[in-house]
C-alpha cells in the first residue's frame, strides 16, 4: 500500500469517527461545557500529562541502556518531537522521527533506536490489553471490544516473541550466515549490520532486572495517564469513579490505533465518547470532555515539541524522514553498541 493510499484511508476513518461523534449532538450543550473548565484544572491536566513523558524517557532510557547510557532529558527531548510529529504528520511518524532524533543527538545507530521503540510499543500494548483483563473481573465490556483485545494481545505477545528469537539468533553467528548466504555480498552485508544493530536495541530482554524495572515503569506511566483522565473528569464537573478512568484509557488506545488523521482527530473523540456511553454519560457531555482532553494533550506535546525542534536545529524534511541519517554519519560509534 503506497503512502497516498495509507494518507487517505488514514483521513477517511477520521472523518467517519468524526462523524459519528458528532451526529445528532446539540453542539450548544458540547460548548457548555467547554464553558466550565477552570484555569487551575487546565494546569493540573498539563503537569500531569507532562509528567507521563518523564516516565517515559526513564523507561526508555532502560531500553537503550544496552546500547548506550543517555540522559533522561535528551530522550524527553526526543520523545516530545515525535509526539510533535504524530500530532502534525500523517503515517504516524512519530515512532521513526523519535528514534531518528535520539540517533541524531546521540550518536547511535538509527535501527537500534527504532527497535526499542518497537520494544516499548509492545509492552504497552500488553500491559493495556491486560488492564482491560483486569477490568472484566468489575466491568462488562461489549463482546467486540473484549475480541479485539484478545486478538491484540496475541499479536503483541508474538511480537514480543518474535523479539525474543531475534536476540536468541543475533548470538548464532552460523545461524547469521546461514540465513544471509543467498544474498549478494553487498546486500548480505548491509543486512547483518542493519539486523545486528537493531538486535542490539534489544539486548534489554536479557536483563530480567531491568526488564522488571521497565515493566513498573510502564504501570506507572499508564496510572498517571489514567489519573490525568480522571482530572479531566473532575475539571469537567462529572462524577465518575477513577475506574471510569481506566475505561476511558483502555476504549481511546484501542480507538487511536485504527489509521487516522494527523493528531488522532476524529477517532479521539468518538472513541471517547464510545468509552463514557458505558457509564450513561450523554454523547453531548462525552464530546465536550473529549474535546478538553484532546486539547490538554495536544497542545502541551505541541509547544514543547516545536520548542525542541527549533533547539535542535531540525528541519521539516528532517521530521518527515527525508533526510538520510547516514548523510548526517548518525551510525553507532563503536563503543555505543555492543555486539
Amino acid at each position: 500500500m503506497n503512502t497516498k493510499t495509507q494518507v487517505i484511508i488514514g483521513g477517511g476513518v477520521s472523518f467517519l469517527c468524526l462523524y459519528f461523534a458528532l451526529r445528532g449532538v446539540n453542539l450548544r450543550e458540547v460548548l457548555s461545557i467547554l464553558t466550565t473548565v477552570k484555569i487551575s484544572s487546565v494546569v493540573l491536566m498539563t503537569v500531569v500529562f507532562i509528567f507521563s513523558f518523564v516516565l517515559r524517557a526513564l523507561r526508555w532510557q532502560l531500553l537503550l541502556a544496552p546500547v548506550k547510557t543517555i540522559s533522561v532529558h535528551s530522550l524527553f527531548a526526543s520523545t516530545m518531537i515525535g509526539f510533535l510529529a504524530n500530532n502534525v504528520l500523517p503515517l504516524r511518524a512519530g515512532e521513526v522521527v523519535r528514534g531518528y532524533a535520539i540517533a541524531r543527538t546521540e550518536k547511535i545507530s538509527v535501527s537500534s533506536a527504532l527497535a526499542t521503540l518497537v520494544l516499548e510499543r509492545l509492552l504497552d500494548g500488553i500491559v493495556i490489553s491486560l488492564f482491560m483483563v483486569a477490568l472484566l473481573v468489575v466491568f462488562p465490556f461489549p463482546a467486540w471490544l473484549i475480541n479485539l483485545n484478545y486478538v491484540l494481545l496475541a499479536i503483541y505477545c508474538t511480537g514480543i516473541g518474535v523479539s525474543i528469537g531475534l536476540l536468541w539468533a543475533k548470538g548464532k553467528e552460523n545461524l547469521w550466515e546461514r540465513i544471509t548466504r543467498a544474498f549478494p555480498t553487498f546486500v548480505r552485508e548491509k543486512t547483518e549490520t542493519l539486523m545486528g544493530n537493531f538486535a542490539s536495541g534489544l539486548q534489554i530482554l536479557g536483563d530480567k532486572r531491568k526488564i522488571f524495572w521497565v515493566g513498573v515503569l510502564s504501570l506507572a506511566h499508564w496510572f498517571v495517564i489514567a489519573l490525568y483522565y480522571w482530572i479531566v473528569f473532575q475539571a469537567c464537573g462529572f462524577s465518575l469513579p477513577f475506574l471510569a478512568a481506566f475505561v476511558v484509557l483502555a476504549v481511546l488506545t484501542l480507538g487511536i490505533m485504527l489509521p487516522a488523521a494527523p493528531g488522532y482527530v476524529g477517532n479521539f473523540q468518538y472513541f471517547t465518547v464510545v468509552a463514557l456511553s458505558l457509564f450513561s454519560v450523554s454523547k453531548e457531555d462525552a464530546l465536550g470532555l473529549s474535546f478538553v482532553a484532546h486539547a490538554g494533550q495536544f497542545i502541551p506535546v505541541t509547544i514543547i515539541g516545536l520548542f525542541y525542534v527549533i533547539r535542535q536545529g531540525l528541519t521539516v524534511s528532517d521530521l518527515q524522514g527525508k533526510e538520510s541519517p547516514a548523510a548526517l554519519g548518525v551510525k553507532a560509534t563503536p563503543d555505543a553498541v555492543r555486539t
